[in-house]
């Protein structure tokens, strides 16, 4: 993504926003950047976070990360994808199920 430097400063602010969003969890959430191309064939951001035991994607307009608001939402979402990918493991663990 280096190779694209308004890509690559926007992911930038993008993951310093991420880190005020995920707080203390910051320590076991690591977030992953790269780029691809959405079924509209657009080139798109895409987030993938990771805790030690769950995954979660998202694909992110790069124009989304130009507005501070809308960085703010996607970096929200993102976090709302993994804990809910958590919170369905836990599920699946509680009631017996594998996944």
């Amino acid at each position: 993504m280096k190779q694209w430097p308004d890509g690559y400063a926007l992911a930038q602010k993008a993951s310093n926003r991420l880190e005020e969003v995920l707080g203390k969890s910051a320590d076991i959430v690591s977030a992953e950047w790269g780029l691809t191309v959405d079924d509209r064939g657009r080139q798109v951001f895409q987030l993938q976070l990771n805790d030690p035991a769950n995954r979660s994607e998202r694909q992110i307009d790069p124009d989304a990360l130009r507005s501070s608001a809308l960085t703010g939402f996607h970096m929200h979402r993102a976090w709302g994808d993994l804990l809910r990918a958590r919170n369905e493991r836990h599920l699946k663990d509680i009631i017996g199920e594998e996944g």
